[in-house]
């Protein structure tokens, strides 16, 4: 993407420091004509004066300037609070393990040796300024919440509330329920339920006969390195996976592959966070692994940086284009492995929660419609290429309207959630996806599911759902919510789309709603 083709104050401005001309030159002619600005300076005064004054997103820095040098540069910037977290990638001749670990000490983002290829230099730039694009958007949105939770301290002040009903007087003199208030000066909503105190008081049949405990037990304190994130070490050379592993291992949750075919096995199970691939290695090389996994569904959004001995500008251009997101060359300075690593994995941090908050449904937490597609989508053409049958059932809340009519639309809201959690507890496998489908709509994929499996399923999911035993007077069908379900399964074919099989379940749904609801047809 061209540089003209963004508005000029849309695109973000790369600064580069270097005081030898034809490095200024040379660094220009490899970054330009791409989706950021340029602009540079010749020594470092006039780096610190050029970074005030522009504000740019990411700073290319020479450690040997004269005067103040880059190091002395850095540690500048990084005392000033407004530029304390400006990322500075360290770019100079001084390759030495010692320069390397100066220049992360005094706070650089990354560090690059003279010379380096054209495509490890815009591949640095390009991750450095996504993950400053990605940590401003989440700045922005803690400050939206931080405002939005100013705003409603207005309620903290003197309210007259009725020591017996609760009722809150407005400021005309009116008495009105907590949430209605409430509700009127925030964005506030509100669901009801029972507290574990009140339960045994006013409902003790419910603790009786449901044996319902009344106080839930603290969780168990969580195991620490089941939260660390998991990078999975592909290298047949011992020496090399020893020097890692100890390396890593007290910040990360460290898996070891020697192979090729064991990597895919791996990180195909346990979905590693960051992959740290070697390239030379016997039977199946990195090149061919890393083709796999962005081939595979299950694997293709894992970051993946090729740790290897050859450093050729031509290895490097084919594991970007192949779809690796770094490039490390042995013998490899550790520190610097250490922040590449740690870029790459705060980097994938902000995208997945990115990503969860586009694909998550906020009442039942489950995916939503766009995450459903998505996922449909990506087992579909799994399922072509590996001639797999795909399986898709979709459920529907019978008479959920005149329930809503019924009981209001707070307990509506309250019934779809107790079922998608009904639901959740019943999905058995991780390659399963659960989701809210539409309004009192669920959809569950199911690849490599045949019919018989599939209806087996959703009918254990509608007979669980019906235990739940949730009042719905207004039905036609029982007096108890209930839930319609259609399946359908096939095995996709090239020419065909997802919306085949989504037709197939449609009918079927309508099928069984015509037929007397809660039951499942296929």
């Amino acid at each position: 993407m061209a540089t003209d083709s963004i508005p000029p104050d849309a695109a973000p401005l790369v600064l580069i420091a270097d005081d030898a001309p034809d490095q200024l030159q040379a660094l220009t002619s490899i970054l330009s004509g791409l989706e950021w600005r340029l602009s540079t300076a010749g020594s470092g005064e006039e780096t610190l004066i050029a970074i005030m004054r522009d504000a740019p997103d990411l700073v290319l820095l020479d450690v040997i300037m004269p005067g103040m040098d880059g190091f002395e540069v850095l540690r500048n910037l990084r005392e000033r609070p407004e530029t304390k977290e400006l990322p500075v990638i360290i770019l100079t001749a001084k390759g030495e393990a010692e320069d390397v670990v100066a220049g992360l000490d005094a706070g650089a983002s990354d560090y690059i040796a003279k010379p380096c290829s054209a495509a490890e230099l815009q591949a640095r730039v390009r991750t450095h300024l996504n993950f400053k694009r990605m940590r401003d958007h989440h700045t922005a949105l803690i400050t939206e919440l931080q405002d939005a939770l100013a705003a409603v301290k207005h309620l903290s002040g003197m309210i007259p509330i009725c020591s017996h009903c609760k009722k809150i007087r407005n400021d005309l003199g009116y008495w009105q329920q907590v949430e209605e208030y409430i509700g009127g000066r925030t964005e506030a909503m509100f669901t009801h339920g029972l507290c574990p105190d009140c339960v045994p008081i006013f409902f003790p049949e419910m603790v009786q006969e449901q044996g319902i405990i009344t106080q839930e037990p603290p969780p168990p304190a969580e195991d620490m390195e089941s939260v660390l994130p998991r990078i999975l070490v592909v290298d047949d050379s011992p020496l090399n996976l020893r020097m890692l592993i100890q390396f890593l291992r007290l910040d990360y949750k460290i898996l070891v592959a020697t192979s090729g075919p064991v990597a895919l096995e791996l990180a195909r199970k346990e979905k590693p966070d960051l992959i740290l691939l070697d390239v030379i290695m016997p039977e199946m090389d990195g090149r061919d692994v890393c083709r796999a996994l962005k081939l595979d569904p299950r694997t293709n959004h894992i970051p993946i940086i090729f740790v290897t001995a050859r450093g050729d500008e031509i290895d490097e251009m084919e594991g970007f284009e192949l779809g690796a997101v770094d490039y490390i060359t042995k013998p490899f300075s550790l520190p610097l492995v250490h922040a590449r690593v740690k870029t790459h994995l705060e980097l994938k941090h902000y995208r997945d929660v990115l990503a969860l908050q586009v694909m998550q449904d906020q009442l039942t937490g489950l995916q939503n419609r766009k995450g459903f597609m998505e996922f449909l989508s990506l087992m579909w053409k799994q399922s072509v290429r590996e001639r797999l049958t795909i399986a898709l059932a979709l459920f529907d809340i019978d008479h959920m309207k005149a329930f809503n009519q019924r009981y209001g639309r707070k307990a509506g809201d309250e019934c779809i959630k107790r079922v998608a959690a009904a639901m959740r507890g019943m999905k058995r496998r991780n390659t399963d996806l659960l989701a809210r489908y539409g309004g009192q709509e669920f959809a569950c994929i199911m690849p490599g599911t045949d019919l018989e499996g599939a209806v087996f399923l959703a009918d254990l999911i509608r007979k669980n759902i019906e235990s739940l035993d949730i009042p719905h007077a207004a039905s036609e069908v029982a007096p108890h919510v209930t839930i319609s379900g259609g399946v359908v399964a096939c095995r996709p074919m090239l020419g065909n789309d997802p919306s085949f099989i989504i037709e197939g379940a449609s009918q079927a749904l309508h099928r069984a709603r015509r037929d007397g609801r809660n039951r499942v047809s296929s």
